[in-house]
């Protein structure tokens, strides 16, 4: 069990804090998605900003590959064990002694453990530990273990209100330490695109004709996309000017999520509609996809923090979501977005049916613009709370 911090440690004096500040990300685990992503482009950002970055990775893993791709800095660190990894630990103690890193910070439950033994290992006070909170907390975790284990811990960085609520009710971790910090986008990359709907229709070999309500995701289960065709279908049927446009990478034959693939493949070629439902894959340009669209849905079941969602709104689509997990409040409960039933695909249809018809009003020069007032909300709220620059200031603000 780790020993917890001295509290009569006296604080580092100024002339010991080496300058600029310095920070390592740790990302050891073994795939590529959303939370891997948004450590590397944190990475990017804070070390666009005199802050002096080190990427620890697994070797020749996806996240080691793409940090590399994006000019990282990237050191290699294997864990071989999920938690307790001393050996680990000690490597990345050493690293950080000899290379005076000062601040870590992880986004994986695993690698938490591993940063805060860190921490313990170097036993003394040159070093803030930072958690960035991606995931659900999940089980109740106010053992004495966790307990004391989290008094390593300086931060805990939520993104949404109800994921700091949760980590104070399902964890004893000091209140002052859980801090407010929003997942940060390239607010200028989706808000200033110089690509017009027409064009991006046309690079993307979408139809120019049809209202295109679209999901970017995972091909996984919980991004609900059988929901999202579900719900296509029964609107297919009574509007015939409508599209759909899934993006996504879908898994290559036997891999992960491979028969749910399979699947909604199915699903869309037994539509009677199947003529009207696109499937494309993933793109780094995702902006581009935004751009093509006439509609977001985030039909995801469970969504902690739907990066995606947040994209779309500073792309000034207006967003359908799931009424569940951190999308309400993304779409500030219902000011900045439709919300619908989770699963619910005759729920969603009718949503779906709104918004054509809202869209419909506003070409029609309708005194009440309603779907104009809701793509300003959810544009201004995306631009206020969720950017690149205030997550950064956030997190060097409590840096050392």
């Amino acid at each position: 069990m780790l020993m917890t911090p001295s509290e009569q440690s006296p604080a580092p004096s100024p002339s010991s804090t080496p300058t600029p500040q310095s920070l390592g990300l740790v990302c050891l685990t073994p795939s590529l998605g959303g939370l891997e992503l948004n450590l590397i482009r944190l990475a990017q950002w804070l070390g666009a900003q005199a802050v002096e970055v080190f990427f620890f990775a697994q070797p020749g893993s996806p996240s080691y590959l793409k940090a590399q791709q994006f000019g990282l800095r990237v050191f290699p660190l294997t864990k071989r064990r999920k938690y307790m990894d001393w050996k680990a630990a000690r490597t990345l103690r050493n690293f950080c002694l000899q290379h005076q890193i000062q601040n870590l910070i992880c986004s994986d439950n695993q690698d938490l453990d591993l940063i805060l033994w860190t921490k313990a290992l170097t036993r003394q006070q040159l070093m803030k530990t930072f958690y960035l909170q991606q995931m659900l907390v999940g089980v109740n975790k106010r053992d004495l273990a966790h307990t004391l284990k989290y008094r390593w811990l300086d931060h805990w960085l939520a993104p949404l209100d109800w994921l700091k609520v949760q980590a104070l009710e399902r964890t004893r971790i000091a209140e002052s330490k859980v801090i407010s910090c929003p997942l940060g986008v390239d607010t200028e990359r989706f808000s200033s695109l110089a690509l017009t709907r027409s064009e991006a229709r046309a690079e993307m070999n979408l139809p120019q004709e049809l209202f295109l309500f679209g999901l970017v995701g995972r091909t996984d289960p919980g991004k609900g996309i059988h929901t999202l065709i579900e719900a296509f279908n029964e609107v297919a049927a009574q509007e015939p000017e409508v599209g759909l446009v899934v993006v996504s990478a879908f898994p290559k034959e036997g891999g992960e999520h491979w028969d749910y693939a399979q699947k909604i493949h199915r699903m869309r070629e037994e539509s009677p509609h199947r003529d009207r439902i696109f499937f494309r894959p993933f793109t780094d340009q995702v902006e581009k996809a935004f751009r093509s669209l006439d509609g977001f849905v985030m039909a995801s079941l469970c969504e902690t923090v739907g990066m995606v969602t947040i994209e779309a709104m500073l792309s000034r689509i207006p967003v359908i979501g799931a009424n569940s997990a951190g999308t309400p409040e993304l779409l500030d409960f219902g000011r900045a977005g439709l919300l619908f039933e989770v699963e619910n695909p005759i729920d969603l249809a009718q949503k779906m049916s709104l918004l054509k018809r809202q869209h419909e009003n506003n070409m029609n020069n309708s005194s009440e613009d309603e779907l104009g007032s809701m793509i300003h909300r959810a544009f201004e709220r995306a631009q206020t709370n969720y950017s690149a620059k205030k997550m950064c200031d956030i997190i060097r603000s409590q840096m050392l």
